[in-house]
């Protein structure tokens, strides 16, 4: 008979078992193979609903998270907000929303700023508007 323990997997015993009680113990065990094969796609399509968290600006350094939070205080970004390269950061606006105050989007596409590291700091390089979708 399959049964299962508080500690393991399905096992296997000798025991005598109703007929009833063998089928709904191998539907039971079905689904548990069925829900551990589904557990990695599931994790996998959080990053289409990822979550707003304030981290993402956190996380940027100091001079980069200074300019954010002086336009936007409150701030929740998600993780696309911010490309990190090793000398260089991008961040995109359209993935950033502030409780203060309006998109930074207009008809002409969300902001865009390139931070680039030189001389021992992180300095704005670049500042646009950028209509596609990144």
């Amino acid at each position: 008979m399959i049964s299962c323990n508080q500690t393991g997997p399905f096992v296997l015993s000798a025991g005598a078992a109703r007929p009833g009680a063998v089928v709904l113990a191998a539907c039971g065990a079905c689904l548990a193979v069925a829900l551990t094969a589904t557990e990695a796609p599931a994790r996998g399509s959080f990053r289409l609903q990822e979550a707003w968290s304030s981290e993402h600006i956190a996380r940027l350094p100091a001079e980069v998270r200074s300019q954010v939070v002086s336009v936007c205080q409150n701030g929740v970004a998600r993780r696309a907000f911010a490309g990190q390269y090793p000398d260089r950061i991008v961040l995109h606006y359209e993935h950033l929303h502030c409780s203060d105050r309006p998109a930074q989007c207009d008809p002409g596409g969300c902001l865009h700023q390139e931070y680039a590291f030189e001389h021992g700091g992180w300095h704005l390089v670049k500042s646009y508007h950028h209509a596609g979708r990144d």
